[in-house]
């Protein structure tokens, strides 16, 4: 009787185990597949964040050349 009592704690300790790795193997799948979208969206952020950049460095560019004509002008 002592014997069975422990196979059958053995068993539900078994079927926890089981569900843990489930919802652990479940939770890493999603967290793979996200981070694939993730893994897209950062050099998606770099390659923004360096076109706005280059897009106000030109306009400052533009704006200090159009000033040293202007003073170049009336000198």
């Amino acid at each position: 009787m002592a014997g069975s009592a422990h196979m059958g704690n053995g068993a539900a300790l078994g079927r926890i185990g089981g569900r843990a790795l489930a919802w652990f193997s479940v939770t890493s799948l999603l967290s793979l597949a996200i981070d694939h979208f993730m893994d897209m969206g950062r050099p998606a952020t770099n390659v923004l964040g360096d076109t706005i950049a280059t897009c106000v460095v030109s306009h400052w560019e533009d704006r200090r050349r159009m000033r040293e004509e202007v003073l170049s002008a009336h000198a």
